[in-house]
């Protein structure tokens, strides 16, 4: 794993766990491709340049409320397309992608707007945790005021022990997890926290700032 000498200051990589809202899951049969608009009022103007992936258009605040419906016959690759602006998350918003092998975040910067996209949560709460997950990527996104917390249990022998920390983003058994110009900042807890997170894994070009407990 390579890392950036800025990250360093307030991110780690450790530990994710459980959580509460949504869950993508690998289902049986198309890869899914959502456009994730700064509001409801924005055009979508988008095409399907391939038969085998579905596309579709919302804000964050429907994706987490609606989640379940468009993902019940969906299939790795999952991407999510953050169109330029600020994105709310909802109050207490948490996204988990769970058992599937390949997701995408990616923020996409109109020709006018040199700011990535913006994904603002409430009061110190949201998070975006990765569970199960053969690859992960995060692009050209920022995170602001998020953070929630997420337990973990570990059998060691004949010993459970229960971990909770709180983070913006969780990451755990993941295969491979590139994060590549991102900012996380002011968040709850850690800006990363994730567990046995391997393979041909990066972070560069990216800022953690400001995530502490208590936000």
């Amino acid at each position: 794993i390579t890392y950036s000498s800025e990250m360093m200051k307030s991110a780690v990589l450790l530990l994710l766990l459980q959580a509460t809202s949504v869950f993508f899951q690998d289902a049986t049969a198309q890869g899914l491709q959502l456009h994730i608009m700064p509001n409801s009022d924005q055009e979508c103007n988008v095409s399907n340049s391939s038969s085998s992936m579905e596309v579709s258009c919302m804000t964050l605040s429907e994706l987490v409320t609606n989640a379940s419906s468009y993902l019940s016959a969906a299939q790795a690759p999952i991407t999510l397309i953050f169109l330029s602006g600020q994105h709310q998350m909802p109050s207490n918003g948490t996204l988990i992608f769970a058992n599937i092998a390949d997701v995408r975040l990616k923020g996409e910067r109109r020709d006018d707007d040199s700011s990535m996209p913006k994904i603002q949560c409430q009061n110190h709460n949201g998070a975006f945790i990765f569970r199960d997950v053969d690859k992960v990527s995060i692009t050209n996104l920022r995170f602001e005021n998020c953070g929630s917390s997420s337990t973990d249990q570990r059998v060691t022998g004949n010993r459970l022990t229960m971990f909770m920390q709180k983070a913006t983003l969780f990451a755990s058994n993941i295969a491979d997890l590139v994060l590549d110009s991102i900012i996380v900042m002011n968040g709850r807890g850690y800006g990363l926290y994730g567990l046995n997170v391997k393979g041909n894994s990066s972070i560069s070009n990216s800022e953690f700032i400001d995530n502490k407990d208590g936000g």
